[in-house]
Parts: structure tokens; sequence; C-alpha cells
């Protein structure tokens, strides 16, 4: 099963099961789900970008934070498992700027094939180095 289908069944389960917690609490538990789908990742990694959607698409008070925290990660896990072909754009210019940085902050640690499909991803849509 693909991470991202796992991740998919348990953001469901999350959110369905989310009626006696604060939002805070099913954002932190959709952040550990995504951090336990990336295992080729760095631990530090896989952090830094669910920090960087939480606080960039999860605000507390934002209607449906949870639900789009959860879609922003999934969107990202296509990314990272070599499989993100969308022809409606995902993500924000921020963000794919945000994934040039984190990615050049990790490249030693990344292989060589994901990597090279991410900064692929990330310059045809027109981010280039600075």
């Amino acid at each position: 099963m693909p991470e991202y289908d796992r991740f998919n069944s348990l953001a469901r389960y999350i959110e369905k099961n989310a009626g006696n917690k604060n939002g805070k609490q099913t954002i932190t538990d959709l952040h550990n789900a995504f951090v336990s789908c990336v295992p080729e990742l760095p631990e530090d990694l896989k952090h830094d970008i669910a920090y960087y959607f939480e606080e960039t698409y999860a605000r507390e008070n934002a209607e449906h934070s949870a639900s789009l925290y959860a879609m922003k990660l999934n969107e990202v896990l296509y990314l990272f498992e070599l499989e993100y072909e969308r022809v409606e754009e995902t993500f924000s210019r921020e963000d794919w700027e945000y994934f040039k940085n984190v990615v050049d902050d990790f490249a030693l640690e990344i292989d060589q094939e994901r990597l090279t499909y991410i900064m692929r991803k990330i310059t045809s849509r027109g981010i280039i180095g600075r």
C-alpha cells in the first residue's frame, strides 16, 4: 500500500474520531500520522514539513483546518513518493519555495532519485536557486 493511501486512511480515522478532542489534538494526531508514513526521509525533515503545513494551513480558528491540513500532507506524500502529477496545482508558490529551501537543507540525506524528482518539480514551476 502506498504511504499516501495509508496516511489517507489514518487521517480519515483521526478526523472521524476527533469528536471528543480539541482541534489542536487532531492536528497533532495528523502530524504524527504523517511522520509515521514517510520512513525513508530524515526525521527532522518529516517534522519540518509537518510544522510548515500546520503553520500555513491548520490555523486553530480556521474552519475545516484539520481537513485542509490532512489534504496538504497527503499531497506532500505524493510528491515525496514520486507520484505528484497534478493537472490542477495543489501547492502555492510559497509552498514550492519552502520545498526548495527544505530540500536544499536536507539534500545530502535524501536519495538521489527522490531529490532529482522533487527538484525537477520545483524548477518546472519557475522556482530557481537564489
